[in-house]
């Protein structure tokens, strides 16, 4: 079923004109369209926006005149995502034009949490006013709203974001793989704040369990704006000088409307050269 959103009437009563220039259809004599096809309305968890078009009629009248939109059912955007201002769905008096809005609504249970859809509205008929058929340049009867939802990072993440107990596993290894062993070595390893960088967590985890006996490392993972960075790991092995190390890449993304239940962090394994690298490498980390 078609949702229609729409307003009471503030008044039905047209002054007296002349109306040669006028169509006719079950008492409504002025025509009623959109003063563009197309509109943007760009959402995010900082800002949530909102988005205003030019709705016209084809004369002015002493009283103000509402009119109603129609979600057109071609419309992929979600409900929770936008809000039609209902109080604005209306010609002001001696005027033949007015601006109705649609407010951006950010939902961060919609998942991906970036995305594009569209919000197809139809303009229906109202106080002695009707819309015109067929949608052509000069009559719009449908606009198009591009609603743009993003997530955007905040320079300081919250001290409860990726912190407690989390597995970590090899996504991508070659060295330890290689081997007959991991590079991180599967199991709970528990993340906690950086004592001077809140958005550093700290670990401890093991390296090329099979060459090192488990050995622990300090390592961190850094939430920047250019992506989740590893520190400088020395796994304290080398095919010949110097060592095999683990750097970081700039290239994991991380979104914190996503949640902090599981992420992808990217590394450089040997970046040194010791055993063949650099080589392009990543692990994960879920929430137990």
């Amino acid at each position: 079923m078609k949702k229609i959103i729409g307003i009471f009437a503030l008044s039905a009563l047209l002054f007296a004109c002349d109306t040669t220039d006028e169509t006719s259809l079950d008492g409504r004599v002025d025509t009623i369209y959109f003063d563009a096809p197309t509109a943007t309305l760009n959402i995010t968890n900082v800002d949530p926006g909102s988005t205003s078009f030019v709705v016209n009629v084809s004369k002015s009248a002493s009283t103000d005149r509402t009119y109603n939109l129609e979600v057109d059912a071609s419309s992929t955007a979600y409900a929770s995502s936008y809000a039609i201002d209902t109080a604005t769905l209306f010609i002001p008096a001696n005027s033949i034009s007015g601006s109705a809005t649609v407010n951006g609504m950010y939902d961060n249970t919609i998942m991906p949490s970036t995305g594009t859809e569209t919000l197809v509205l139809n303009l229906m008929a109202g106080d002695e006013v009707q819309s015109t058929f067929p949608n052509t340049t000069a009559t719009n009867k449908q606009i198009t709203v591009t609603v743009n939802r993003s997530c955007i990072n905040p320079a300081t993440v919250p001290n409860d974001y990726f912190v407690g107990d989390y597995t970590i596993a090899d996504v991508v290894g070659v060295i330890g793989p290689g081997n007959g062993t991991e590079n991180f070595q599967g199991g709970t390893v528990t993340l906690s704040v950086n004592g001077t960088n809140p958005n550093m967590r700290d670990f401890v985890t093991a390296v090329y369990p099979a060459f090192t006996g488990a050995a622990p490392v300090n390592a961190s993972i850094e939430f920047t704006a250019g992506g989740v960075l590893l520190s400088n790991i020395n796994s304290g092995i080398g095919c010949s000088a110097p060592r095999v190390e683990f750097s970081s890449a700039s290239n994991s993304e991380w979104i914190i409307c996503d949640g902090d239940d599981t992420i992808i962090v990217n590394y450089t394994e040997d970046p040194l050269g010791s055993c063949g690298g650099p080589y392009e490498a990543s692990f994960s980390l879920t929430r137990n």
